[in-house]
């Protein structure tokens, strides 16, 4: 989090608490000030007030945010995928920041994986759905304090990128099934998420896997979220910078009969390859953490755990 959304998120909670802070604010907006420090000043309030009008839409239906597009939840999104054997791809917050020409944790930005990121968001497809995080379209008021800090201070920047690409007209999946325990309400319960994760498990059922990955990704795994799959074949390549082999690994996924369904843990190239396997005739899919995702779940780690905290390290 930069200097400027840390800013943010203190000037959110000092007017949500202190009322002699908002009438200081209220003052100050009326005299003349340091410009930069007006910047400043008047960026936090436009972000305060963009992140209650998505916060209270769902409470308040007269709040109607300015800008909204149509995602389906976790549930819907999981039906549509078992009865819909189909290609799907995802777009969370690594890839905006690739968007935004910013580098992530486990891929440096580059232009082109930028342009066809964007172009992915744009498109508009029946190939291959495209999923993106919903979080930042609802109230945040269900989500743990770590998530809730993060959707408040990231969303309006979140939703800048997709009102400027997305297709208003196009219906999105939820991108986060595959890192949904971390995700999830606070409310959850544990027969909730047995029943999630059986959906999720009867994805890969009866099917041939072709999974890439870098080489240590399932080093930690214990439990197997393939485990109904009828076979599984692993192709490994870098778990950092996965873009700059995107033309060797699309050409060894090439190798592979149709038969078999693509999977992709490569961070945003896993969203470009998915995209661009689908025009070509293959089932491919972006499935993220999903692993790693199951694999907490079922150690009943908690949320707060040191293996939650390092769930989305680099591999």
């Amino acid at each position: 989090m930069d200097d400027k959304e840390q800013l943010g998120e203190q000037f959110v909670r000092l007017w949500n608490n202190n009322p002699i802070f908002r009438n200081n604010v209220a003052f100050l907006t009326q005299v003349p000030l340091n410009h930069a420090f007006t910047q400043v000043i008047n960026e936090c309030i436009d972000r305060m007030e963009d992140f209650y009008r998505y916060d209270l839409s769902q409470e308040n239906p007269a709040t109607t945010p300015p800008f909204f597009l149509h995602i389906l939840n976790v549930e819907d999104t999981l039906d549509l995928l078992l009865n819909n054997h189909k290609s799907f791809c995802r777009l969370a917050d690594g890839e905006f920041e690739i968007i935004r020409g910013e580098s992530m944790a486990f891929q440096e930005y580059d232009p082109k994986l930028a342009e066809r990121l964007s172009g992915i968001l744009q498109s508009y497809d029946d190939k291959c759905y495209v999923g993106l995080d919903s979080r930042y379209f609802h109230s945040t008021s269900n989500l743990l304090d770590k998530e809730k800090k993060f959707v408040r201070s990231q969303g309006r920047i979140m939703r800048e990128v997709m009102e400027k690409f997305c297709n208003r007209k196009k219906l999105y999946i939820e991108a986060s099934i595959t890192c949904f325990y971390l995700h999830s309400p606070k409310n959850y319960s544990i027969p909730e998420y047995t029943v999630h994760y059986e959906k999720i498990k009867q994805l890969f059922k009866n099917k041939k896997l072709a999974i890439f990955s870098g080489r240590t990704v399932f080093d930690n795994i214990k439990f197997n979220v393939f485990e109904y799959a009828t076979e599984r074949r692993h192709i490994f390549t870098e778990s950092k910078n996965a873009w700059r082999c995107y033309n060797e690994i699309i050409s060894a996924a090439m190798q592979i009969p149709k038969d078999f369904t693509l999977c992709f843990i490569l961070g945003p190239t896993a969203t470009v390859l998915a995209y661009d396997l689908a025009q070509k005739g293959y089932t491919a899919w972006d499935i993220g953490h999903i692993a790693k995702d199951y694999d907490l779940f079922m150690k009943n780690r908690g949320k707060d755990s040191q293996d939650a905290m390092k769930f989305f390290d680099p591999d």
